[in-house]
């Protein structure tokens, strides 16, 4: 991982969780939704036609900043001089 060997790394936060069978979620399950930000526009499309209870999923791309991912968690527009 680049670090010295001295440098204790901690890895037990990175779970990995597998699922034997079939996995099924419904729409009121969905906190977050990855996509490529170009994509954004369709997902919302689709989202809304899926709309429940008023509430939907956040929408963000794994290539954005943590700043940049919790401006849109936070629904604010204009994230400021954040990195892309």
């Amino acid at each position: 991982m680049g670090k010295p060997a001295d440098v204790r790394k901690e890895f037990w936060w990175e779970r990995e969780w597998r699922h034997v069978g079939d996995f099924s979620f419904s729409y009121q399950d969905l906190v977050v939704v990855f996509a490529p930000e170009e994509e954004h526009e369709d997902f919302e499309e689709h989202l809304y036609k899926l709309k429940e209870k008023g509430r939907r999923p956040m929408l963000v791309d794994a290539r954005w900043g943590l700043e940049r991912m919790i401006a849109a968690f936070a629904r604010v527009s204009d994230p400021g001089p954040f990195p892309q």
